[in-house]
């Protein structure tokens, strides 16, 4: 055989024998995705639903709702341990409702106290290891209101210029922000309706007081609305006193109306 040819033989043998091993050893990229490698996501709202408001001396209420979705599986969602907290207010537990195959939903609710201050509070979610996993916002409106609670103010043989002081009697704001209120009386003679135009009725004066801070109410035939500067907190009851002078010779059974409204 030529020796030109077997040297060619050779070469492309070796050649073979040196590219097999190289292709069978190149390495393939794993491309697949792991579903477990997934983090669960969370959805939670706030809802303070109509009529549920709070108002001036009743409380409302705030709902939550939570749901959480893991595509491994609805099994692997904890059932217990979420909670919703807001305004420093002790977590309340939102408990399992219902589910699909990759989501549990979680429903609760916390009392809204009507003393609540306007304004907007956010709710934190959390996990049953504490840890927060979303957060929501409702909103509480103003609003303004009280309860009075005072004997009748009424005075039998009243003599010249005798005073009648009435039994102390509250007020109590029970809307969610300070408030300052105005006064209106009335007074009348034994007998008669009272009329601001009438001369025959008689007038009487009345002071009103926080103990400690007063203010002196005369002009009543006008039926006037006499602010009364006092700052009420909100949610806590304050005492009032009340006074009446009748007029000098005018004996027999008095009754005046006392209004109370809160100043705008």
């Amino acid at each position: 055989m030529n020796t030109k040819i077997i040297a060619i033989l050779m070469a492309g043998i070796v050649a073979m024998a040196v590219g097999v091993p190289m292709a069978i050893g190149a390495e393939t990229v794993d491309t697949s995705a792991n579903v477990g490698d997934v983090a669960p996501t969370y959805s939670c709202t706030a809802t303070i639903a109509t009529g549920n408001e709070p108002g001036p001396d009743w409380n409302g209420q705030v709902d939550f709702v939570l749901v959480v979705t893991d595509l491994n599986g609805a099994d692997e969602i904890s059932d217990t341990g979420w909670t919703a907290e807001w305004d420093g207010r002790p977590a309340v537990s939102i408990a399992y409702d219902s589910e699909t195959t990759t989501t549990k939903t979680f429903k609760g609710s916390d009392t809204i106290p009507y003393c609540t201050a306007e304004d907007t509070y956010t709710v934190s979610f959390q996990e049953p290891l504490d840890v927060e996993v979303c957060t929501d916002d409702f909103v509480v409106g103003s609003y303004t209101g009280f309860t009075l609670n005072f004997n009748v103010i009424d005075y039998d043989g009243v003599a010249v210029n005798v005073k009648k002081v009435v039994t102390p009697g509250s007020l109590h704001n029970v809307g969610n922000d300070n408030m300052k209120i105005k006064i209106h009386a009335t007074a009348m003679t034994p007998g008669d309706t009272y009329n601001s135009t009438d001369p025959d009725n008689v007038d009487m004066n009345l002071d009103a007081r926080v103990p400690g801070i007063g203010v002196d109410l005369k002009a009543l035939p006008a039926c006037q609305w006499v602010p009364f500067d006092h700052e009420f907190v909100c949610c806590t009851p304050d005492t009032i006193d009340f006074s009446i002078t009748a007029p000098e010779g005018t004996e027999g059974l008095y009754k005046g109306l006392i209004e109370i409204a809160a100043q705008p």
